[in-house]
Formats: structure tokens, C-alpha cells, sequence
């Protein structure tokens, strides 16, 4: 499997919604959300993410003001694995 950069193309993502009986203000809501892939930030390496409305979920998270620049440059499908592969 190869990394797909952020700039070709990002994670599929599926619509939910969600009724507002769920929520505190009774308000419906809409989004996308993609399955988990594995990630590539360009400070810490790998990481497990998804996108939520077209971004990551970890750029999404507040920050600090003044802290280093950094982002998800490539993802792929997490890859499959034989549990039998990896018995003693």
C-alpha cells in the first residue's frame, strides 16, 4: 500500500445525521465523517485519524497560540493483517 498525498485526494466521508432529540438544544445535525485511516503528521509520523466535514480530526482540536505549524501531508486504508502470521 502506498501513501496518498493530502493534495490528490482526501478520505471518503458518509453523511450522518443526527435528530435532535439527541442533543441538549434539540437541534438537528448533518455531517461527514470518514472511517479511520492511518495518517502521516508532518511533525510526530503516524498517527490513526479520520476527517470530519473535509478536515482531520486532529487539526480540529484547539491549540496553542504560537505553536509549531504542522498537519496531516499523506494518509492510507489501515492495512489488514493475519493474526496467524504473527502466532509463535
Amino acid at each position: 500500500m502506498n501513501w496518498i498525498d493530502c493534495r490528490e485526494r482526501m478520505p471518503e466521508e458518509m453523511a450522518w445525521h443526527g435528530d435532535g432529540i439527541n442533543y441538549a438544544d434539540g437541534k438537528d445535525r448533518d455531517w461527514t465523517e470518514s472511517e479511520e485511516v492511518l495518517a502521516w503528521d508532518s511533525m510526530y509520523g503516524p498517527i490513526i485519524d479520520s476527517t470530519r466535514n473535509g478536515k482531520w480530526v486532529s487539526e480540529t482540536r484547539g491549540g496553542y497560540t504560537g505553536q509549531v505549524v504542522h498537519g496531516i501531508v499523506a494518509w492510507m486504508p489501515i492495512p489488514e493483517m493475519d493474526i496467524e502470521d504473527y502466532k509463535l
